[in-house]
């Protein structure tokens, strides 16, 4: 899936850009000198030399809190509340008390101009953490076409009230790979543009139903063959020609649900650094926990209708427990909590019932219960993890229902009566996921939030704000960085495109040691193609060792960067972050490049300038 991966080194660009000398020199890293080398007194200790941030962060907590009719609850103060981190109270430094009429008032005050006539291009973030951005996801990979179409149409009256209202609203889709059907946006016309550009995608669950009954048909007939002592075909034959079908199902399933989550996470990464709170909403058909565990089932039934054939039959729990998906679903949920992003999974099959799963396999099932028992199965395996992902990241499911625009507006209601808890984090991200609990000093109210979070190393949050760059085509640029493209050469099939990152000597900070000023740049680079195909992130520690001569020759120059990009023919986007360590200043900008059917112009592309 993906191809355009970046592979870069600090090095001179084949053509070079007009770069003075010194600045070229600049693209060799030199190691920085010790103490022996130097030998003056009073040189700074290497080990010293990159000095340990302290860089304060705030977790914030967003707490609904409802009474036991299920009413939100208003008018809780700070003291009304506990915060536990790892299981020992936090000092609450940030507290907000949300109530809906309030919070509606406030998002309109904070627009510059009406809502409804702002376009997506232009519609600014509200300028306060208390922003809602809300994705909808529509995983077009495990939906059925009418049960999606319900979804989207419920969801159209409710999108374009939560954007009249000043929510931002993004729209995905996902297939093969992410679609940015309709990037954060407050007009109508957009989502609404957006929703139809989804109901037309191709949808895959239906093809999964096909692939099902088609393996419990095979399964079925070797059961027949072992019950019936078939003289072409020895019991244990049957056994393992069913075993062997589903065996190759589940593997095939479990390799597509890796792409899901895959994509989902690098979802969740793209709305780092985004400010304000995140929602998404995960629209499908549910996803299977344990995949094929209803055909293990059928198939030990199956093999026990004849009874008394004295032949191996497998053991159901066991088989479904060896390819239990939860660690794909833990991951999904440790980035959501990573990125401070709440879950709203709606499952688009509707209401449960005998009818509504056992009508997949046909008349195939044996035991007892036959469909009925299948669809008990399959039912529990494919809510499970969306339970999973409202609960840990403190949102809510909406499960067995076709009243998908009553449970949107119940969802609504509950995005602006909230109770936001806050505390700081001063150790600076030890890469470890922590615990949280909320307790209201009230014994019959019940509270919903997030259950923890991976306070992330900063090197790691600089890698996912690039990759947020990437998706949501977002520029933070302190440091003036600037893009240079060469004319890119086809190479089997694909192009390898010269990138020159430039970024300006004035804006860096170093720090003495000896005669020499030395500093140190993270660089961090990742493409995506015009059908949504990522590359993976390329990151390059970039050491910068100079004279105080040299220094001072340079201070009104760039030093550069330079890569090979391998991509595919089209618009491609490139995303580069640059991360000064010493000053701690992140810069992040993004481009768009045509690549395969015209020559870039002049062989570099000015900063900003989009094909």
């Amino acid at each position: 899936m993906t191809r355009a991966i970046p592979s870069a080194s600090p090095h001179r660009a084949s053509r070079p850009t007009p770069l003075s000398l010194l600045i070229l020199l600049l693209l060799v890293p030199t190691p920085a000198p010790t103490r022996a080398d130097t030998g003056q007194a009073g040189d700074i200790d290497p080990s010293a030399l990159f000095i340990g941030r302290v860089d304060v962060s705030v977790v914030n907590v967003e707490v609904f809190v409802s009474d036991p009719d299920g009413n939100p609850v208003t008018g809780l103060s700070q003291e009304d509340f506990l915060l536990l981190k790892d299981g020992e109270p936090v000092e609450i430094s940030n507290f907000y008390a949300a109530e809906r009429p309030s919070r509606l008032e406030e998002n309109l005050r904070a627009l510059d101009v009406p809502a409804r006539q702002q376009t997506g291009a232009e519609a600014a973030f509200l300028p306060n953490d208390r922003q809602l951005n809300l994705v909808v996801y529509v995983d077009h990979a495990n939906l059925r076409p009418h049960n999606r179409k319900r979804v989207l149409d419920d969801l159209r009256g409710f999108l374009t009230e939560r954007a009249g209202q000043g929510d931002n609203v993004m729209l995905v889709g996902f297939s093969n790979s992410v679609q940015i059907e309709q990037p954060f946006t407050r007009d109508p016309t957009r989502i609404l543009d957006a929703l139809d550009r989804l109901g037309k995608a191709a949808t895959r669950r239906q093809i999964d139903d096909l692939e099902r009954r088609r393996i419990l048909a095979r399964v079925a007939e070797a059961a027949q063959d072992t019950v019936s002592r078939n003289p072409t075909s020895r019991p244990i034959d049957g056994i393992q020609t069913a075993y062997g079908s589903i065996r190759s199902y589940v593997l095939e399933r479990r390799s597509e649900l890796r792409l899901t989550t895959k994509a989902l996470r690098d979802t969740l990464r793209s709305l780092a650094g985004l400010p304000g709170r995140k929602a998404l909403i995960y629209v499908s058909d549910g996803l299977p926990a344990r995949p094929g565990e209803e055909l293990y089932q059928a198939m030990a039934d199956l093999f026990s209708a004849g009874g008394g054939t004295g032949e191996p039959v497998l053991d159901p729990t066991l088989e479904a427990l060896r390819d239990d998906q939860g660690q794909l679903f833990n991951e999904l949920i440790r980035e959501a909590n990573a990125q401070q992003v709440t879950f709203y999974p709606v499952d688009a099959r509707g209401p449960r019932g005998e009818g509504r799963l056992s009508s997949e396999f046909g008349n195939q099932a044996g035991g007892p219960a036959g469909n009925v028992a299948l669809a008990a199965v399959a039912e529990a395996g494919f809510q499970e993890p969306l339970i999973a992902m409202a609960v840990a990241t403190g949102g809510r499911s909406i499960l067995n229902t076709f009243a998908f625009e009553s449970a949107l507006g119940q969802t609504g209601r509950a995005f602006d009566s909230f109770y936001s808890l806050g505390f700081t984090l001063l150790e600076g991200g030890d890469g470890a996921f922590h615990t949280l609990d909320v307790v209201v000093r009230h014994p019959d109210y019940k509270v919903r939030h997030r259950t923890g979070f991976q306070d992330k190393p900063e090197i790691e949050r600089v890698a996912d704000r690039t990759l947020s760059s990437l998706f949501l085509e977002a520029t933070d640029n302190p440091l003036g960085i600037g893009l240079s493209f060469g004319n890119p050469a086809k190479k089997k099939g694909n192009y390898e495109l010269p990138i020159l990152i430039r970024i300006p000597f004035r804006e860096l900070t170093l720090i003495p040691q000896g005669d020499q000023q030395q500093g140190r740049l993270q660089i961090f680079l990742a493409v995506r193609d015009e059908e949504g195909r990522v590359s993976s992130l390329h990151q390059q520690p970039y050491p910068l060792s100079l004279t105080r001569a040299q220094a001072q020759q340079a201070k009104d120059q760039d030093i550069g960067y330079s890569a090979q990009l391998a991509v595919r023919p089209g618009t491609a986007t490139v995303a580069v972050g640059v991360w000064d360590e010493l000053s701690g200043v992140k810069a992040f900008v993004q481009e768009r490049v045509l690549v395969g059917n015209r020559r870039l112009d002049g062989g570099n592309r000015r900063r900003g300038t989009r094909p």
